[in-house]
């Protein structure tokens, strides 16, 4: 059996490359998921449940396994931080998995 543990890490909410959707709702209309971006190098992206997403919260790093991805990690915080800086539009203008994908968002 393979354990899998989930670390929090900064993303942006962005439009799914093949929809083009930002938000699943279940069947009574509810936010059921959003699609991120997950930030560092390399950008990945999937869509995450309502229920695992929270507001950032720098981590602390104690765990050996979680050591080996203190570069990525850190450099997903610097573009995080960059991102804060700017508005929205440009925000969306970053994601890159949205734009490498077959959906092209209009900005």
């Amino acid at each position: 059996i393979t354990h899998f543990t989930f670390y929090s890490w900064p993303s942006i909410l962005c439009p799914d490359p093949y929809t083009g959707e930002y938000v699943n709702y279940d069947e009574d209309g509810d936010v059921e998921g959003y699609h991120t971006e997950f930030l560092g190098n390399p950008h990945t992206r999937t869509w995450i449940a309502v229920r695992h997403i929270e507001s950032y919260q720098p981590m602390t790093f104690t765990s050996e396994d979680f050591n080996k991805r203190k570069k990525l990690y850190e450099s997903a915080i610097e573009e995080a931080k960059m991102l804060a800086g700017i508005n929205s539009k440009e925000r969306l203008g970053q994601c890159q998995l949205t734009h490498e994908g077959i959906f092209q968002i209009a900005l």
